[in-house]
């Protein structure tokens, strides 16, 4: 055996190598993961433009005078509250950064 066809030979399995364990050392997520990841956001997402929507249309409810303002208080508290729990979930399932304390 030659040695150069020694040393093409251990570049091949290195790069094998390498594709093979990357995903069990964590250097690329698996694809498994990646599309669990992006269903989850999704759904975060739909879940986010309802809250939105909610929020819009409990507003415009107020405004015609078709809810009470201790009632109206106490929804929008409620559907903020919630907004911000999957606002907090988008950015762990996006692994965004938090941002500082104010």
């Amino acid at each position: 055996m030659s040695p150069l066809s020694l040393i093409l030979g251990l570049v091949i399995l290195v790069v094998v190598g390498y594709f093979v364990l990357a995903p069990v050392l964590g250097k690329a997520p698996a694809p498994a993961v990646e599309s669990a990841r992006a269903a989850a956001r999704a759904h975060l997402e739909a879940e986010r433009e309802t809250v939105y929507a909610a929020i819009r249309e409990l507003d415009l409810d107020r405004q015609a005078g078709e809810v009470a303002e201790a009632e109206y208080h106490v929804r929008r508290e409620q559907l903020m509250a919630r907004g911000v729990e999957i606002l907090q979930a988008l950015d762990t399932v996006t692994g965004a950064e938090p941002p500082p304390d104010l």
